[in-house]
């Protein structure tokens, strides 16, 4: 488990981004590169391009990952040992 803060964690393998409406987002990259948009991320050494439609790193363009079974996801929210005990 990734902790984004002590309330929320993303899956082992992601990195948590923070979303600019608040909350947070599970990048399926580790380690990732947010992107500003809150929406989108790319892997380490790439950065998001203006249109967020792909990663570019020097010439080279990655598009964005889309795969179904990990899109970017919301944080889980972490049980507290109030919830546990319930």
């Amino acid at each position: 488990v990734v902790y984004c803060d002590s309330y929320t964690a993303c899956p082992d393998g992601t990195t948590c981004c923070r979303h600019p409406k608040g909350g947070w987002f599970c990048c399926p990259y580790s380690p990732g590169k947010c992107c500003l948009d809150g929406y989108h991320c790319c892997p380490y050494g790439y950065d998001c391009d203006y249109t967020y439609t792909h990663c570019v790193r020097e010439r080279l363009t990655y598009p964005f990952l889309r795969k179904p079974a990990l899109p970017s996801v919301p944080a889980s929210l972490i049980p507290t040992s109030e919830d546990k005990e319930n």
